[in-house]
């Protein structure tokens, strides 16, 4: 990444400092759309749009002016990867829950301990109609 175009934007006072700031004006200032983090990291905005179909997107300006260089450690926990839609098969059941399960959604696996399986999917955004959450088949 070259000069980023984060730190132009904080050089010119459009993002406050974070002491300063409330939470949900920091908020109000991520890179929310498709296009925007797209153009901040260089990445081609039909995938990103594509990733946002399934995902919701959205990068605070903290954490964008915290990643360095693409690819970095952070840049890869928060920038949308195409590979996050790609389907891997994995063991159906890797940690053998199922032999533990008496009844579906508990899992009861020593003699003093039952884990409750409360959700089945990750929940949705309040407000998101395009945030949703792919479920384990």
């Amino acid at each position: 990444m070259t000069a980023s175009p984060m730190s132009s934007l904080l050089s010119e006072g459009v993002y406050a400092t974070m002491e300063e700031d409330s939470w949900q004006r920091i908020l109000n200032r991520s890179l929310k759309s498709p296009e925007e983090i797209a153009h901040f990291f260089d990445l081609d905005p039909a995938k990103v749009r594509k990733i946002a179909r399934h995902f919701r997107v959205q990068i605070t300006p903290y954490y964008a002016e915290l990643i360095k260089a693409k690819g970095d450690a952070l840049y890869r926990q928060v920038v949308p990867d195409p590979a996050e839609l790609e389907e891997r098969d994995g063991a159906a059941d890797p940690l053998s829950e199922d032999e533990d399960s008496p009844v579906p959604s508990i899992v009861h696996r020593y003699p003093d301990r039952v884990l409750f399986l409360s959700r089945t999917c990750a929940p949705r955004t309040a407000g998101s109609a395009r945030g949703s959450a792919r479920s384990a088949t």
